[in-house]
């Protein structure tokens, strides 16, 4: 048994990375005031105790083995970290980042962060290129890596070599998964990507092997899939929700038309409006049913009724009622007053 130990740590001090490669071995901790020897301990002298003796040391020994079991699995697949210089970093084949990540006061706090540890604490993971040396693609750690970049800082990094594209898609997507920092937009751009890639048959295989909820999945890509006019008149596409993706989707695909001219209108208004603000204009539905109001006349029997929606207005007048020039001429007028106020603002 005791060989067995010795076996075992043998076999931790071959395999622990040196303090260069993985960061410094801890230092066995020692107790204070304990000496180099061990305190002499009495003997038994009777069987039972011998016995007893004999059970406490076996024990102590599964004890000992439980423990080099524990220190055996904390290093066997150890990889070294290395600082690298961020631009031999490209960005991989599913850059899941939108551009907005790297803007704005919420970057400006998360770079400070880095600048003040002068580097990244938590490594990065890169896939070592398979053609040209001394070159890498991003796993993940996008944004350390950009934070590193714009201080001049070296990144540090795990190397990995041999990586398949649909290991590399899942390493990312399961590290995104611990964090609250992606957007659905850009959740549903890595799974747009995956996808594009032919990675996956169909969004529900890709939800299966994540073990994500099918809607979910369906709601992000939806959010992906937007024109980018869409995307762009909200005031980050960081700020939209995954709850709006369906009425979204619904409102491009029944009103392409009206939802672009509404799309022109927000990005014109940006800064003044909020995202729930553009998500309302933006799906106002052009087929919901329209406003009636009737004109009636001295009989009390209408001689004229409107009917109006999001963007058209229909005027029907009664035999009663005739199209005469001074009607049409005020008709002119108003809309001319409204289109006057439109370019007033």
């Amino acid at each position: 048994m005791k060989d067995r130990i010795a076996q075992a740590t043998a076999a931790v001090e071959k395999i622990q990375p040196s303090a260069s490669a993985a960061g410094a071995a801890r230092p066995v901790e020692t107790v204070p005031g304990a000496t180099s020897t061990p305190p002499l301990t009495q003997q038994p002298r009777t069987a039972p105790g011998t016995l007893l003796a004999m059970m406490g040391v076996q024990k102590d020994t599964e004890r000992e083995l439980a423990s080099l079991r524990k220190q055996l699995e904390k290093w066997i697949g150890a990889q070294p970290t290395l600082p690298l210089d961020p631009a031999s970093i490209a960005p991989g084949p599913f850059p899941n980042r939108d551009a907005e990540s790297f803007e704005g006061p919420e970057w400006e706090e998360f770079k400070a962060t880095i600048e003040k540890t002068r580097g990244n604490v938590q490594p990065i993971l890169v896939r070592a290129h398979a053609a040209q040396e001394g070159e890498y693609e991003m796993v993940f750690g996008r944004r350390r890596t950009r934070a590193c970049a714009e201080l001049g800082l070296k990144v540090l990094a795990v190397v990995v070599t041999g990586m398949t594209d649909m290991a590399l898609w899942e390493a990312m997507e399961y590290e995104n998964a611990g964090r609250a920092n992606p957007s659905p937009y850009e959740q549903g751009r890595s799974y747009k990507l995956a996808l594009d890639a032919g990675l996956f048959t169909s969004p529900t295989a890709l939800a299966n092997r994540i073990g994500k909820d099918k809607g979910l999945v369906r709601r992000y890509l939806l959010l992906a899939s937007l024109p980018t006019e869409v995307l762009e008149a909200f005031p980050s596409k960081r700020s939209i929700q995954k709850g709006w993706a369906e009425k979204l989707a619904d409102a491009v695909q029944k009103d392409p038309d009206g939802v672009a001219q509404r799309a022109q209108k927000a990005r014109e208004d940006k800064g003044r409006l909020g995202a729930r603000d553009v998500f309302e204009a933006l799906t106002v539905s052009a087929n919901a049913r329209p406003q009636r109001i009737e004109i009636a006349g001295s009989h009390g029997r209408p001689v004229a009724t409107l009917e109006c929606a999001d963007r058209w207005l229909s005027v029907k007048l009664s035999k009663e009622m005739r199209m005469t020039p001074r009607l049409v001429e005020a008709i002119q007028t108003l809309l001319e007053k409204e289109r006057d106020k439109l370019h007033k603002q």
